[in-house]
């Protein structure tokens, strides 16, 4: 899988898969929700197995998975930030129309 060996696939599910409940519960109080936590800590885990093969054998594997987790938290928010925010004009019509009416008032 992935060109990885099968030993290497093997020491990363040793490393890595034991903190997935406790990388999991942070994920998704930083998300707000479980479903969105789950999405954060599966990216998370896909950008650690695509890194793998410079995690140091010995090093604090947790450490390391929380570091790509919060990495990986800040640049979806990052982008989320850049994106147009979106607005139904259709539910929000006669909301914006008082908001328009208000500002031509001042």
């Amino acid at each position: 899988m992935f060109g990885f060996p099968h030993q290497r696939r093997e020491e990363f599910d040793r490393a890595a898969m034991v903190h997935v409940p406790e990388l999991l519960r942070v994920a998704a109080r930083l998300c707000g929700s479980a479903d969105a936590g789950q999405d954060l800590l599966q990216e998370t885990y896909l950008q650690a197995w695509r890194s793998f093969h410079r995690f140091e054998a010995g090093t604090n594997c947790r450490a390391w998975l929380y570091k790509i987790l919060l990495f990986t938290y800040s640049a979806q928010n990052r982008k989320r930030a850049r994106q147009p925010f979106l607005v139904d004009l259709d539910a929000a019509g006669e909301t914006a129309l008082l908001v328009d009416a208000q500002r031509r008032t001042l």
